[in-house]
């Protein structure tokens, strides 16, 4: 049954589609069975995987390592003895986590610790991590046996410190021993080359010519830097003029200026003005004031004062003069290339010089050659006795201090209790998951189902007001209103039915009432006569074709 004469009385905004918290509870009552049997078999599903779950334990021992530097572990290209010093400097903090982490390694500390695998149970996992900002790493074990997982941590940290310590011992001996081989090779060199030099000069007379050949290079060198101070005093002369140059470009010879005057012509306009107001004085003695010469004379007045009128008070002269930037400019554009043509006779006085002193530098005795062959030997010899010395030296220091050694700063101990699987954890992330699942599935359902279960389903379809619910009548019993007991409880849905349809005429009187239904056999026109009996039991009458309710369908 709907009321179309006025929808408005429904409040049909009220019914917009939507989920209240009314509906949320009631399509949970309703389809309750499913929640439930869907929330019990999460929780079920979640209690049996946490039962049937292997045990995983987990243990940590931590270890304070040496800490290298990633700068001292690259080879320096003109060092050659960096890698011998590699063999005296611990591995970084990240490479000894690789190294840890590396496949032999692990597999050795398993077989040094009797790992096996066990049927049943989850085999060991190891993980190694630095502390932050220290160089302590922390060696992590997890796996199904307790005692077994404690025993391999514990042997990877002893088999690590151990590695590391005979590494850094036999790093040590190997780096020593080749240094001292090396810097008693070089102290040979060293005095061999000395010695050959002394034979040298013993035996020819260059210790005068040495100290002139000295003084000319000297004097060479100081030409060669007069030189390049000349040629630089050049480059840098030539890009400030070209700086000024490019500053005159565009740049105005001279400027405008402009000062405020009187307006000439306004002073010339007030003399006629003033003249032709005598002109009309005399005029007035002999004219009357309508008389064509006056009418004459007071236009020429007037035109004059219109003149003066449109002239401004002052005009704005302008005055020309010289741009006094430009000539600033143009004054030290005029001292730069008196300083440039200074630098180019210093540069080509220096080319000369250091051409002459070029010339007696090459005129040298026989002997030069083998001279200087000579001191660059005993030189070299020197620099690499030097070299080596200072490497040596280092290395009986780090010796002697003996550095940073890898410890175990903790030993693992056997865990009492595993970290999975958590029960209660898994049961409350069961007991979330069921409740979402279960939610979802029966909403799905609601969602799916276009069946019309009750009127509130028709109500919020429809988007239509409802007026009342009319009972099914028994088989057996009365089926009219007229034939019922005044207290039944169909004839007080129908009473009802008539109070709502007069509610809804309170704004207008109810022109159509309309029953209808989805198929035949459904009480469309029983349901119209039993209204129509209760509005008549309340004293109302229509007739069908005139003033009152539409006649009822038949299928």
């Amino acid at each position: 049954m709907s009321l179309e004469t006025y929808p408005k009385y429904g409040h049909a905004e009220q019914l917009e589609e939507g989920l209240d918290v009314r509906q949320f509870w009631g399509i949970l009552r309703k389809r309750k069975a499913t929640f439930f049997q869907i929330f019990v078999l999460v929780l079920v599903v979640g209690a049996a995987a946490t039962v049937l779950s292997k045990p995983v334990y987990q243990t940590k021992a931590k270890i304070l390592v040496p800490m290298g530097s990633n700068n001292v572990n690259m080879l320096a290209s003109n060092d050659p003895l960096s890698t011998v010093m590699l063999g005296v400097t611990p591995e970084t903090v990240s490479t000894q986590i690789q190294l840890i982490m590396s496949r032999p390694f692990i597999q050795d500390a398993m077989k040094i610790a009797h790992i096996k695998k066990q049927a049943g149970v989850v085999r060991p996992t190891v993980k190694v991590e630095s502390v932050k900002e220290t160089n302590v790493l922390q060696v992590v074990v997890e796996g199904g046996n307790p005692d077994a997982i404690t025993l391999l941590a514990n042997t990877i940290v002893k088999k690590h410190v151990d590695e590391t310590d005979s590494n850094r011992v036999s790093g040590f001996d190997k780096s020593y021993d080749y240094m001292v081989k090396e810097t008693n090779s070089a102290d040979a060199e060293l005095k061999l080359a000395t010695q050959k030099l002394s034979d040298f000069r013993d035996t020819h007379p260059v210790l005068e010519i040495e100290t002139e050949q000295e003084a000319r290079q000297k004097a060479y060198m100081d030409a060669q830097s007069a030189r390049v101070e000349a040629q630089s005093n050049v480059a840098s002369t030539r890009g400030e003029i070209a700086r000024a140059n490019a500053r005159l470009v565009g740049m105005n010879a001279e400027i405008v200026r402009y000062h405020t005057a009187d307006n000439p012509l306004r002073a010339a306009l007030e003399d006629k003005v003033r003249l032709a107001q005598l002109e009309k004085t005399d005029l007035a003695q002999a004219y009357l004031p309508d008389s064509d010469e006056m009418k004459a004379i007071d236009a020429k007045i007037a035109g004059y004062r219109a003149d003066l009128q449109a002239q401004p008070p002052t005009l704005r002269v302008p005055v020309y003069m010289s741009n006094p930037i430009r000539d600033q400019v143009e004054k030290n554009l005029t001292e730069l290339e008196g300083k440039l043509s200074g630098h180019m006779e210093n540069l080509a006085a220096a080319d000369a010089l250091v051409g002459v002193l070029k010339a007696q530098l090459k005129e040298t005795g026989p002997w030069r050659p083998e001279l200087d062959r000579l001191t660059q030997n005993r030189d070299r010899a020197q620099a690499r006795y030097n070299l080596l010395a200072e490497k040596m030296q280092e290395l009986e220091i780090r010796k002697s201090a003996g550095g940073v050694r890898a410890r175990v700063i903790e030993s693992a101990s056997v865990p009492t209790s595993p970290i999975q699987p958590k029960p209660a954890l898994n049961i409350a992330l069961a007991f979330v998951l069921g409740l979402c699942l279960a939610t979802g599935v029966v909403f799905l359902q609601e969602y799916l189902d276009d069946r019309i279960h009750e009127p509130d389903d028709l109500q919020r379809l429809a988007r239509l007001p409802s007026l009342g619910h009319v009972p099914a009548i028994a088989a057996g019993e009365p089926h009219l209103v007229s034939q019922l007991a005044s207290d039944s409880h169909v004839a007080e849905a129908y009473r009802s039915v008539r109070s709502a349809i007069g509610f809804a005429a309170l704004d207008g009187p109810v022109r159509l009432i309309q029953v209808t239904s989805a198929s035949k056999g459904e009480g469309k026109s029983l349901t119209s006569v039993n209204t129509a009996s209760a509005m008549a039991m309340d004293g109302k009458k229509s007739h069908p074709r005139r003033r009152g309710y539409a006649a009822p369908e038949h299928p």
